[in-house]
């Protein structure tokens, strides 16, 4: 029974060792793949049958000639399998059916309801039902469904222990999904879904260790160490935007004071360029915004701050010394080969926001440090969480994630 159990493991991680290969390296020949893999011909020729009856890998025509025969090429085929993605937001939710390279074939995005948690999860529910039914042709290739929702998680990823963002405790969306649909269900917080978007889609592709920070109204983490997302002991790992950088500083809703959240995401810009324009400050902010101050926007800010007006890049400037301080932290404490930057904040001050980030970053990172990490923008943007969620289901089909088919593992 061992036995049995051992070949079929090494046939998977083969199989997906294989299938990442022609994703990423096709048209390529069954040669190329043997020479490429290590992987005997017999075991290339064996499971390439297998991924071409499921649909996986189709034939393309033919390669260059060597001397012999010219070769088949083989291509990956990535509408073979879909999922159903789900990203919750505060202000935005979107439902979504992508395949297996992130590619959108359908999506739509709802306001969702947070007053009252049965109607905030009765809404989803619906969304799903209707993306489903208006793509039924495609059900039998859906793998699952995955949620990518902001808050803290129990340690099995079913229900919503605590959101301050959504102002919701002890939501079972678990069991309502459930209890609705017959496909496979995959939970995580946002910011760990985003980070394995990253990480398998993303700018964090082949990079082991890697966190993906967040700046929008909040700010949050995805880490991903040894090729896998850290959860922590009970499961509510990556909670930066809650990590104290000003003892005195503001109040922020968790309870805390000075929480990087209350100082460096958009809110914070917001609050201080007010705060500039009530008190008479002489700034540029005001030529691009003509209404009253507490209507202000964050565009206005960026516009007068790519001015070179003083009070603009004065503000924009000290909370990203916050966010630099907080990532320097986490340089220090986890060694990542690289901080990935998203949010539609870090989207909005780009590319002035990280390069101010990476300059305060190299005076605040220990000595050592210094050569070991890169801090790069996001590379999935705004799509980030959304394709973040479907990969909480592929990433267990065919051991598709990168890490999940160790190349050591050989027949």
């Amino acid at each position: 029974m061992r036995q049995n159990a051992h070949a079929r493991l090494i046939k998977q991680v083969n199989s997906g060792t294989l299938l990442k290969h022609i994703r990423d390296q096709g048209p390529i020949s069954r040669a190329e793949l043997v020479k490429t893999t290590k992987l005997s011909p017999t075991t290339v020729s064996v499971i390439v049958e297998e991924l071409l009856q499921e649909g996986l890998v189709t034939e393309v025509g033919m390669g260059e000639s060597s001397g012999g025969r010219r070769p088949i090429l083989l291509e990956f085929q990535p509408k073979a399998r879909l999922a159903v993605g789900v990203d919750i937001g505060v202000r935005k939710s979107t439902v979504a059916i992508l395949d297996l390279l992130g590619n959108t074939l359908l999506s739509q995005s709802y306001i969702p309801n947070l007053q009252n948690k049965q109607l905030f999860v009765q809404d989803i529910i619906h969304h799903i039902s209707e993306i489903l039914q208006a793509r039924k042709s495609l059900e039998q290739d859906i793998l699952g469904i995955g949620v990518a929702t902001p808050g803290l998680l129990d340690r099995e990823k079913k229900n919503i222990v605590y959101s301050s963002s959504l102002g919701f405790t002890d939501v079972p969306l678990y069991e309502a999904l459930e209890q609705h649909f017959s496909l496979p269900i995959r939970i995580d917080n946002d910011m760990n879904a985003a980070a394995l978007g990253e990480k398998v889609m993303g700018a964090g592709r082949n990079i082991s260790h890697l966190i993906y920070v967040s700046v929008e109204t909040g700010i949050g983490a995805g880490i991903v160490i040894d090729d896998r997302i850290y959860d922590g002991a009970t499961g509510g790992a990556g909670e930066f935007g809650h990590t104290t950088v000003e003892p005195a500083g503001a109040p922020c809703k968790c309870g805390n004071r000075g929480c990087l959240g209350v100082m460096a995401a958009e809110p914070a810009m917001i609050s201080r360029a007010i705060q500039m324009l009530t008190i008479g400050a002489q700034t540029k902010i005001r030529d691009y915004h003509q209404g009253a101050p507490a209507e202000i926007s964050l565009e206005s800010l960026v516009l007068a701050a790519r001015d070179h007006d003083p009070v603009a890049l004065s503000i924009m400037n000290d909370c990203l010394d916050y966010l630099a301080i907080g990532i320097a932290n986490l340089i220090n404490l986890f060694s990542p080969a690289a901080i990935i930057l998203g949010g539609s904040t870090m989207e909005a001050l780009h590319p002035m926001g990280i390069e101010r980030v990476r300059h305060t970053v190299s005076q605040r990172v220990i000595h050592g440090a210094q050569r070991s990490y890169t801090i790069v923008p996001s590379q999935l943007k705004d799509r980030v969480k959304i394709v973040g969620a479907s990969t909480l289901v592929f990433s267990e089909f065919l051991d598709y994630v990168n890490f999940l088919a160790p190349e050591k593992v050989r027949i």
